[in-house]
């Protein structure tokens, strides 16, 4: 956190667009600072990077935990006792992840979209994986990464050895990719999502990209546009978090997360790998593994408003199937910011909104209860101390 001012109060007066204003949303809603008035000193820091970097290894030492922490000599022998590692690997750009070698699709069609259920994930630029298999044409590798197994292509990884993977993914000095951008490069651009933490390069405003070259690993230059980066973690602090949050407002809803798109915890994990966080891929993980979850699945409505209020904003709301960011109070409901397809207006007419942005926690969820109802869980990631 060298060089940062942890006043951070220009953060609350970022204003930031809406495409889309469902009832009861105003542009106001846009602001970090609408929702951060009536909270208690928003600059405070919540967690210091070595309490985040305990947090993470206490998920990752839960039971059946997806999070797998790639430098870990402990968790990979952990790993070959189940399958052996045949090579290490690092995502030289954004990489589908999928359930099966095969760009073939299985679609599973609605009235109005439709979803490929073979994709799993996206894997940033800048990943470490395991290797665990190849297809038997070599062109597909079966890998782990930090939250996620499944199949990339190969031509996505770049071979390295362990030590070199560890090298790249340990780097003292880096940078946090702060919102979705592109970076420039002898080879032209490619995009970098928010949550990427790259090796910098040997000028201030480039990272280092792992490319293949001559049978071995090279790291390349690319340069990054201003305002887009920071030097190491953002501070968690409540405000930042918001401010973060806003930088995906409009962004199209996209199942699997690929690139240029997000689905709702690809957007939360985007928003809390900026801090250092190393959260669950699946909503179902979160639900079974987060430390600090409250569960409201047995209140009514007006114990969960109740709840809501004393809830910091920032958190995160899990429901069955989805997750959202809870911003606060308006008007007496409670309000989030999400990536979903649609909802139900006060009409019972299905409204499409296939992208990130800000609702009111009182719509209603298609063929379902509202969003209030159905949230199962709420979970305010701080130390323990503080809960």
């Amino acid at each position: 956190m060298d060089g940062w001012d942890l006043s951070h109060r220009q953060v609350l007066h970022n204003r930031y667009r809406l495409e889309k204003l469902i009832q009861g949303v105003t542009e106001e809603c846009a602001s970090p600072g609408f929702w951060l008035k009536d909270t208690k000193d928003p600059d405070r820091v919540l967690m210091t990077e070595t309490e985040i970097r305990r947090y993470n290894r206490r998920l990752q030492e839960k039971k059946d935990s997806p999070l797998t922490d790639l430098t870990s000599l402990d968790q990979e022998m952990a790993q070959n006792n189940r399958k052996s590692i045949v090579a290490y690997g690092l995502t030289d750009s954004d990489t589908a992840l999928r359930s099966r070698p095969t760009l073939r699709p299985c679609i599973q069609k609605g009235d109005e979209f439709a979803f490929d259920r073979f994709a799993e994930t996206t894997l940033k630029a800048g990943e470490g994986v395991w290797i665990l298999d190849r297809s038997q044409d070599g062109s597909w590798l079966l890998v782990r990464g930090k939250n996620y197994s499944g199949w990339v292509p190969a031509d996505s990884v770049v071979l390295c050895g362990r030590k070199e993977m560890i090298h790249y993914l340990t780097a003292e000095d880096f940078a946090v990719i702060t919102c979705p951008a592109e970076c420039f490069g002898k080879k032209g651009v490619r995009p970098l999502a928010m949550g990427c933490r790259l090796p910098r390069g040997t000028r201030p405003d480039t990272v280092l990209l792992p490319e293949s070259g001559h049978g071995k690993l090279e790291l390349t230059e690319w340069r990054m546009r201003p305002k887009t980066w920071v030097p190491g973690y953002l501070p968690y602090t409540t405000a930042f978090v918001l401010d973060q949050a806003m930088k995906l407002l409009n962004i199209p809803y996209g199942w699997g997360g690929p690139t240029g798109f997000l689905d709702c915890s690809s957007a939360m994990l985007a928003v809390y790998e900026c801090f250092g966080f190393s959260l669950p891929r699946n909503t179902s993980q979160m639900t079974a593994l987060m430390e600090g979850a409250i569960d409201v699945s047995g209140m009514d409505e007006a114990a969960k408003k109740a709840r809501l209020s004393k809830t910091l904003p920032g958190s995160l709301l899990l429901l069955k199937g989805h997750v959202m960011m809870y911003l606060g109070m308006k008007d007496r409901m409670g309000y989030a910011l999400h990536a979903f397809t649609e909802y139900e207006d006060e009409n019972g007419t299905r409204q499409i909104v296939m992208q990130c942005t800000i609702s009111p926690l009182s719509v209603r969820r298609v063929g379902g209860g509202s969003f209030l109802q159905e949230i199962c869980r709420i979970v305010e990631i701080r130390p323990q101390r503080q809960r």
